[in-house]
């Protein structure tokens, strides 16, 4: 699990500026599979999806730490990220077949050591303009889904 946060922290800036939000995940979601033997895929509908510096190294951790989350809690073994433009808004989700949680009894409150969970991805989005959504059920895997606000010219 360090590996994957040593990943997300090397490749986070570099790859981004030199090869884009849709590279920089792609490669991430391959070293993650590498590294940790989940199957892992990701997809990219190729929609232009501007986003300012600050917005496109916030997706890049979040989803570091959703295959993060994959790999100590889901048990699953297969994770899928999906980055795809939504009308006006990005959206960028991390699904798994793994064992699922009730959602609805989340708790999404900010842990003690300050990590960048559930909670922290949920609140940045909003400090975006944006929302995360969690669909989870015992037994049936989790999708987080990320839905952030474009920097479109009208």
């Amino acid at each position: 699990m360090a590996d994957t946060r040593s990943v997300t922290a090397e490749l986070g800036t570099p790859a981004l500026y030199e090869l884009g939000l849709s590279e920089a995940l792609r490669d991430l979601v391959e070293r993650f599979e590498l590294a940790h033997g989940v199957e892992a895929s990701f997809e990219d509908d190729g929609a232009e999806k501007p986003l300012s510096d600050s917005c496109r190294l916030f997706v890049f951790q979040a989803v570091g730490e959703l295959l993060h989350n994959v790999l100590k809690h889901s048990d699953a073994g297969s994770v899928s990220v999906a980055l795809r433009r939504d009308g006006r808004s990005l959206a960028v989700s991390v699904s798994d077949a793994g064992i699922g949680f009730d959602a609805r009894r989340a708790d999404l409150r900010a842990t003690p050591a300050g990590g960048f969970g559930l909670f922290n991805i949920r609140e940045r989005a909003l400090h975006f303009g944006g929302d995360c959504r969690i669909r989870s059920r015992p037994g049936r895997g989790t999708e987080v889904v990320l839905y952030l606000p474009l920097q479109l010219r009208d």
